[in-house]
């Protein structure tokens, strides 16, 4: 009877256990802090604001313009459509119509740029992740920019577009050329902050890292410490990129084969394309993405060039993106040079050697302190306009008074010089390649490291050796730090 009565009671102690278990919180693998009254709950979580890099997120635009620069081009649209990412509007004859609607035209009076005539361009999704999380709005891989980053912290307990949101930007443009912007950012980031409770954590990238250090920098000590918990801050051009003198003088190529093949999901099977794209039209001479879209000339244009990719007739010599030149890197060059944020992404004389030569042709060498006679030699004097407006407004790298964790990538080759033949400016020159992350030089990105003891608040550098620029968000080790960051104390 006894013996009864014990396995009586190991049964009642087994279903005591059971209840306590589904009645106690389930473990996400975030550590446990005691909540008043001695109840485990999870610690509160920091909202999290990312700000992206240069083409780092969607534009979308609409059309009513005077004029096109070709017959497939469209003058007017009934609405917005994607303009960045759009795989269809990057392949030949469509990149015209695509160059003559994103490019600026800037203005010597007032030192600010706009679109050309009738188009419209506006940011979309600010305050939400979808704009940066895929720059293609149909989700293509190759698109793929914030996802991974975004999709971790929903793991770890956070909620798009509530705790985790991004702040979007018009990339092409400065910061003197966006206050909206920060004004926008600044509201958003104390919106965030009150209704969580907590300061907000900034992620930025690239590019994003110049514009979030320029708008700390405006911000009141007092205001910082009460909004901003730190700063992460991923592939950081502290001091400039020295890709962007020959994103300057020649422009960076793109190839074709690249964007054909992305363009179509199944290139060789237009059923298929057409079948994921209902909501086109059916028949040539209709608007789509600012082009009149004839299905077939897009379809067999798209299959001549992967045919030539694939080297079926013939090869093309290597060149840039592996390599295949295809679409001119002077019809890119134009669109290129109109963004003020290309200039204002130069190298700085402050922090590079000033006897280092980074532009070599047969009759000159170019320096960080001859940029007003490099610009005047490729015809360009605008652009030394746009330089002297923008070099100020974070030059002096003055400390962001927030607590900073640099992470930059090591040990990929990264152009850092340029050799022209006589046929300067209007060729690809030979490239000399250094340290850093395939964009940013090494030199650039661990300028943070001068901040450490020049503010109160800690600086941290982590370096990712054999880290690519992009790549360096798909990282776990950059997925798990951010993570510790987040629910540090």
């Amino acid at each position: 009877m006894a013996a009864w009565q014990r396995i009586a009671a190991l049964f009642s102690l087994l279903r005591l256990g059971l209840l306590l278990l589904l009645l106690s919180p389930r473990s996400s693998g975030i550590p446990l802090d005691t909540c008043p009254g001695d109840r485990s709950c999870q610690p509160r979580k920091p909202p999290v604001v990312i700000i992206p890099g240069d083409l780092g997120n969607q534009l979308e635009a609409k059309l009513d313009k005077p004029s096109v620069v070709h017959y497939i081009c469209y003058k007017k649209t009934d609405s917005f459509f994607t303009l960045w990412l759009n795989m269809e509007l990057l392949v030949p004859v469509a990149i015209d119509c695509w160059v003559d609607n994103i490019r600026l035209i800037y203005n010597k009076t007032t030192h600010s740029s706009s679109s050309p005539p009738g188009v419209d361009i506006r940011v979309p999704g600010f305050g939400k992740t979808y704009s940066v999380e895929y720059l293609d709005p149909s989700k293509r891989s190759v698109g793929m920019y914030f996802f991974t980053i975004v999709q971790a912290l929903v793991e770890w307990g956070y909620t798009r577009d509530n705790d985790i949101r991004a702040a979007p930007y018009d990339w092409r443009k400065a910061p003197n050329e966006n206050k909206e912007y920060f004004l926008a950012l600044q509201k958003l980031i104390e919106e965030m902050a009150e209704n969580a409770g907590e300061p907000v954590v900034l992620i930025a990238h690239s590019m994003g890292n110049l514009y979030t250090l320029y708008f700390l920098n405006q911000q009141p000590q007092a205001w910082k410490d009460r909004y901003i918990k730190s700063f992460i801050s991923l592939g950081p051009p502290w001091a400039g990129v020295a890709k962007t003198l020959r994103v300057i003088i020649s422009g960076k190529r793109w190839s074709w084969c690249q964007w054909a093949w992305v363009a179509s999901p199944t290139p060789f099977s237009f059923c298929s394309w057409r079948e994921q794209n209902r909501s086109l039209p059916a028949f040539p001479g209709k608007v789509q993405n600012g082009i009149r879209n004839p299905f077939f000339f897009i379809f067999y244009l798209q299959l001549g060039f992967l045919v030539l990719c694939h080297g079926f007739f013939f090869s093309l010599p290597a060149g840039d993106n592996n390599h295949i030149p295809v679409i001119s890197s002077l019809k890119i060059r134009f669109q290129q040079r109109s963004a003020s944020t290309t200039s204002w992404l130069l190298p700085y004389a402050q922090f590079w050697p000033k006897d280092q030569v980074l532009v070599r042709t047969p009759t000159t060498n170019y320096t960080v302190l001859d940029y007003e006679r490099l610009y005047s030699d490729i015809n360009f004097k605008e652009g030394w306009l746009m330089r002297q407006d923008t070099m100020p407004l974070v030059a002096d790298l003055t400390p962001p008074g927030v607590a900073v964790h640099c992470m930059y990538g090591s040990g990929v080759a990264t152009e850092e010089a340029f050799h022209y033949s006589d046929k300067f400016p209007d060729e690809e020159p030979l490239l000399v390649h250094g340290d850093g992350d395939g964009t940013v030089n090494l030199r650039s990105a661990i300028q943070c490291r001068r901040w450490v003891g020049k503010q109160k608040q800690p600086v941290t550098l982590m370096e990712l050796p054999g880290n690519e620029h992009v790549n360096m968000l798909l990282n776990y080790t950059t997925v798990a730090y951010i993570k510790s960051v987040l629910f540090s104390p």
